[in-house]
């Protein structure tokens, strides 16, 4: 019988564990080897599902969770001897019995461990020979999901569970703006968000407290699934990891019509991943409902099974023979057209292009909007769920959407629901099609996905630009640049990113990883998904990767190869490296080194490198000249230095752009014959060829150009500010790149003064700050960046240091004065946001976007522009500062977002009077009070010197706040962040303190707060203390990975200081 690799694999290991110590004919097999792992020995080939589910809306009757009872039989095979079958089932499900080939197991025989979520059938010493096929049988009962399990706070919509059949209301206009990192860390849940991990209550109470909300008023509800990673277990009994992939069918029972509903709706749907195979039948006796599924096309493995319970309206459309559905809450099928539009195309679109018809996977793809799901999607074969905002597009025009993407405006919602369901619709191919054996090699979903879903949809709207091909996108936050180019490379910079992709467990990789990758990777091998940054990684950077050789061999080339690969291990679950070999031929075509030498060692090895690039001329040739060196200094060491494949495309002279192709650490090509304008008659040298080269114009390589000669900067930095207005997106993308430089120690901050110098003109010059046409969100990225560099830079004390605070100034100033303190912005009479009526999608944002942007960026602006001491603004928070302070603190009516700049104006700038009343205010005001943490981070931001404001601010931290540890470990920050030098260092030894006292009280969950303080730290001393408190913790509540990261950033800081000619020497 042939196994695939990986089951092999394991299956060996685990045999030859049990035939040494084991008499039986037959043993028991299990995963001794990987114990987390099923032992493989037994193969499922099709299961046949039945459940009898309740109708959701009982659970607005209860305060318990609704109960359900289900069998399951599943065909087996026998890939070893073995007397016992070894399968996945939840931890809260009961197991009521249990037959394996005809003969009945009696309650000895089930063992049911629910800590490892194994079911063990023990077969007795009849058992199953290899290649003996079987039938097992288990009933069970289990609980829907729901809120009134308290430990659904640590596990969210998991399962099979109970959700609010709703959409979010629209935001309100008067509503306060979500910041920029509140809108990306809500889709940084895309796919993560929904899957069963540790990550406290505050990530995924929403799904909780609406469902409560939902109960208490009545709503409808529904059951969904969400079964990736590892939680079809919870809903049956099954082999519960993705390199089992079978057949499935399923018959799904519900009560009868009319029981527990409060309103008028459809009668209750039931979904699954297929078809009906015949109309639903109504048993009177039982006063059930029955559905009765087709089996599925193809084997799928069981993270891809759904179903879905509830009343619902749906849209329908059909095209080249398959049926589409788009199912809504009642009422709300109006709002599915766009999602059906983008539905349609992106399965015909990947369908042409990989030459594999979706009619090959099933005979109907359904969507469905899952109102318990936040901010979150998921590629289910044939039943695809999405979170409401993902899918439905509200046709009222003036109606802004629910938070957190209210401030984009149905525009920015567009964009988002064209993406995200072009990102689900590619999985059908690269997930469902061909599945990864492990979530180590995740990549092989995600990676392909996220980079897909640009490309189908400028396919289906150019106009759009995701991809940024033009340099200038419409789609803003959610195009190519700003959502996986600029995240790839800053969560990757800094060497303590983990690699694309693992080893496989047990082995299976086909050529296996290096040694030293291996010892790279330790600690993590087990279960890399515990990494940090593991999916934002395989993710982002995954998708850079993929876009960057798809860019360099063709998308022609491209789509043909994973064609292939597609038809060759079609149901199938290849790895990385069959993936290489069908990418083969594409690499080929453009003469290319094979991806087993080119692409594999991105997708094994963590950082990315730095490419420096020289011109010489000879009176003979042009030579131009490149290195590599990587990203990081802190990357885990290796036996031999990081090299990766280099597709660099320069462009010299303004001539057409050329590849520059390299697989070594440095080489040189002659370019004498790439430049447009003929070299000079007497010398044969091509003079203005140093001012004139740029490498990687179009930002398609997951890299950073930097240039040898000062000129080369000067043209590049030039030549992307002079074009800010026609290609904002690649000025953005350098100014970025240069913050990393400087940030990783590969250019001084005075090439980025330089940038910062070019740009600030050019941005004020722009009267539009909101929308795409707006210069808002390049404002706030510079602010961010510069945030915390400015903290290293205190310690440099020399004109490189001043000349960037200078430079800051000059940009944040001007802004800061044109936004002022109030608001004179008159909003818009309605958000209207039109388009023709025959077009699905908004055509142009709404009225109301420019009056947000100005709203969001204005308390930053205003903050930065204190900082940095603009006397204009310095001038006008003073004058407001001491109006609150004659006031007693109460702010005005009109004043509502300039309270923290307001109050470090005072402390820093303020006269001795300022000071003293702004340490009467805080002193004399309640915590409660909700203007408090203003005043206090006034007066400890604000403190300018170790006499002035430092013993100060330490004393109000400890007089006011001094029973939440967290909120004092947080003040302590702001001082490291804002106060100088002399200061900071006074705060060492009260914030470890109290470090500790929190790690005590609260254990895992105060190590964000703390390790965020520790990531300031930028002196010698700071290091060695910082690494002294964290080895006080054990790996539950301080993981190694996490030490590792706060550690190495404390010792980028300290480089930065060094770079720049400073001293860190402060105790």
């Amino acid at each position: 019988m042939c196994l695939p690799a990986r089951i092999s694999v394991l299956l060996l290991a685990a045999t030859i564990h049990i035939a040494a110590s084991d008499t039986l004919s037959f043993p028991c097999i299990t995963n001794t080897t990987n114990p987390s792992y099923l032992p493989s020995s037994v193969i499922p080939s099709h299961y046949s599902l039945l459940l009898s589910l309740p109708d959701p809306n009982d659970a607005s009757n209860t305060s318990s969770a609704l109960p359900f009872t289900g069998s399951i039989s599943i065909n087996v095979t026998a890939a070893a001897s073995t007397s016992c079958v070894v399968l996945h089932a939840g931890a809260d499900m009961s197991i009521m019995g249990a037959i394996v080939g005809g003969v009945k197991l009696g309650p000895a025989a089930i063992t049911h461990d629910r800590v490892s979520q194994m079911l063990t059938l023990s077969l007795g010493s009849s058992g199953l020979a290899q290649g003996a096929k079987s039938l097992v049988y288990v009933e069970f009962s289990a609980v829907i999901r729901d809120d009134t399990n308290p430990a659904s706070y640590d596990t969210g919509g998991h399962g099979i569970f109970l959700s609010p059949n709703t959409v979010p209301p629209p935001d309100s206009p008067d509503s306060p703006i979500a910041s920029p990192d509140e809108v990306a860390s809500s889709l940084w849940r895309l796919k993560t968000g929904q899957r069963r991990q540790a990550t406290g209550q505050s990530l995924l109470a929403p799904w909780r407290e609406a469902l409560k909300a939902a109960r208490a008023d009545g709503s409808l509800l529904m059951i969904a699934t969400q079964f990736e990673q590892s939680d079809a277990r919870g809903c049956f009994p099954s082999f519960d990891e993705p390199a089992y992939k079978a057949y499935f069918e399923a018959r799904i029972e519900v009560p009868l019509e009319g029981r527990g509903k409060r309103v008028a709706v459809p009668p209750l749907t039931v979904l699954f991943n297929t078809a009906e195979a015949e109309p639903a039948l109504i048993d009177y006796q039982r006063g059930i409902k029955v559905f009765r599924f087709r089996r599925t096309m193809n084997p799928l493995p069981t993270y891809l099974i759904a179903l879905a319970v509830g009343n619902f309206d749906f849209i329908q459309r059909t095209s080249r023979g398959i049926r589409y559905r788009v199912y809504t809450p009642p009422g709300y099928a109006a709002w599915a057209a766009l999602a059906m539009n983008a539905t349609v195309h992106a399965v015909e679109f990947f369908g042409d292009r990989y030459g594999f018809d979706y009619s090959r996977m099933n005979s109907k793809l359904d969507s469905i909007s899952v109102g318990g799901i936040d901010m979150d999607a998921m590629e289910n074969q044939g039943l695809c769920t999405y979170a409401p905002p993902m899918l439905l597009l509200n046709p009222n025009a003036s109606a802004l959407p629910p938070t957190p993407i209210s401030s984009w405006g149905r525009y920015g919602q567009a964009h988002l629901i064209t993406l995200v369901t072009s990102h689900e619709i590619l999985h059908m191919w690269f997930g469902d099609t061909v599945t990864m054996r492990d979530w180590d090699q995740e990549y092989l979903n995600e990676g392909f996905a996220r980079a897909m879903q640009y490309y189908a949809a400028d396919d289906l709207i150019p106009e759009w630009d995701f991809y940024s091909r033009t340099g200038r996108s419409t789609a803003t936050t959610n195009s190519w640049l700003r959502f996986t180019y600029e995240v790839a490379q800053g969560l990757d910079s800094t060497g303590t990113a983990p690699a694309i992709v693992y080893p496989l467990p047990g082995g299976g990789d086909q050529p296996p990883f290096p040694k030293q990758q291996l010892k790279m990777e330790e600690g993590l091998m087990q279960d890399p998904s515990k990494a940090p940054l593991f999916s934002k990684i395989f993710y982002e950077k995954g998708a850079a990767v993929n876009r960057m050789v798809a860019t360099h061999v063709g998308w022609d080339h491209w789509d043909e190869a994973l064609g292939a690969h597609l038809n060759a291990h079609q149901w199938q679950n290849p790895t990385v490296e069959d993936l290489m070999r069908s990418l083969a031929p594409a690499f080929a075509s453009v003469g290319s080194p094979p991806a087993m030498e080119s692409m594999l060692p991105w997708l094994r090895q963590p950082g990315y490198p730095v490419i420096t690039l020289s011109l010489e001329s000879t009176a003979t040739a042009t030579l131009l000249h490149a290195s590599q060196l990587p990203i990081s200094r802190y990357l885990p060491s290796a036996s031999e230095p990081s090299i990766w494949w280099i597709p660099l495309r320069v462009s010299v002279a303004g001539s057409k752009s050329f590849v520059f192709e390299f697989n070594s650490s440095r080489a040189v090509m002659d370019i004498s014959n790439k430049f447009s304008a003929p070299p000079d008659s007497h010398t044969g040298e091509h003079k203005a060829a140093a001012s004139l080269i740029v490498g990687d114009p179009a930002f398609w390589g997951m890299f950073i150009v930097r240039y040898k000669q000062s000129a080369q900067w000067e043209s590049r930095i030039t030549g992307v500010a002079s074009s800010l207005e026609t290609k904002p997106d690649y000025a953005r993308a350098l100014c970025k790149q240069i913050f990393l430089l400087v940030t990783m120690s590969h250019e001084p901050v005075s090439l980025l003064t330089k940038m910062i110098e070019s740009l600030a003109q050019k941005l004020g010059a722009n009267p539009v700050i909101g929308g795409y046409k707006g210069t808002g969100d390049f404002y706030t990225m510079i602010l961010e960046q510069a945030e915390k560099l400015i903290v290293m830079l205190s310690y440099v004390d020399n004109a490189a240091s001043g000349d960037f605070v200078t430079a800051m100034r000059s940009l944040v100033g001007p802004l800061a004065e044109r936004l002022g303190f109030e608001s004179t912005d008159t909003p818009p009479p309605t958000a209207v946001s039109s388009s023709a009526s025959s077009v699905p999608w908004p055509e142009k944002e709404d009225a109301g976007v420019e009056l947000r942007g100005r709203t969001a960026l204005r308390p930053v602006a205003l903050l930065n522009a204190v900082a940095y001491g603009n006397p204009a603004t310095v001038k006008a928070a003073l004058v407001r500062f001491r109006a609150r302070v004659a006031g007693g603190g109460v702010k005005s009516s009109t004043d509502q977002s300039s309270e923290r700049a307001v109050y470090l104006a005072g402390m820093r700038y303020g006269l001795q009077n300022d000071t003293v009343a702004l340490q009467k205010l805080v002193f004399s005001t309640s915590p409660a009070n909700p203007d408090f943490n203003n005043m206090l981070f006034g007066l400890l931001a604000g403190a300018t010197s170790e006499n002035l404001g430092c013993g100060i601010g330490l004393d109000a931290i400890h007089s006011t706040i001094l029973n939440d540890k967290a909120a004092i470990v947080k003040a302590f920050s702001i001082m490291l962040q804002y106060a100088p030098p002399s200061c900071r260092a006074r705060v060492w030894e009260p914030l470890s303190t109290t470090a500790l006292k929190l790690w005590a009280e609260i254990g895992a969950d105060a190590t964000k707060t703390i390790t965020e303080a520790l990531s300031l730290l930028t002196t010698v001393d700071g290091l060695a203390n910082a690494t002294s408190l964290l080895a006080t913790q054990n790996a539950s509540v301080m993981p190694a990975g996490t030490a590792h990261s706060i550690l190495t950033q404390v010792k980028i800081n300290i480089d930065i200081v060094a770079t720049n000619g400073g001293s860190n020497n402060f105790n």
